[in-house]
């Protein structure tokens, strides 16, 4: 990720594997609503995990990684927005949405 002082001439260049994508993760169901309770069996994950994968979803066999690129963030009245590119499953979108930046110091 590239954060410039003038945030239009920001950029990050993000990719992820499908296949590191995790379904339905305890914690995470537990934090967003008490609706996800209870926790769904190792048989089910997998089986909606194999239904992510496969090729009526994801198809991570022929679309293995999403890719996406920040190209630019800037200020709005609302607060920040970006412009991001998402390719996924072989098609590529361009969305504007709203954006957070939040700055740590690597040590």
């Amino acid at each position: 990720m590239l954060l410039a002082d003038n945030l239009r001439q920001s950029r990050a260049d993000i990719y992820l594997r499908v296949e590191d994508l995790i379904v339905d993760e305890p914690t995470l169901r537990v934090r967003q609503s008490p609706a996800f309770s209870p926790i769904p069996s190792k048989k089910d994950i997998a089986a909606t995990r194999g239904n992510m994968l496969g090729p009526s979803v994801l198809d991570s066999m022929h679309f293995p990684f999403v890719w996406i690129t920040a190209h630019y963030i800037e200020r709005q009245r609302t607060g920040l927005a970006g412009q991001l590119t998402l390719r996924l499953h072989g098609v590529t979108r361009t969305l504007r949405l709203p954006t957070k930046l939040q700055e740590t110091l690597a040590r």
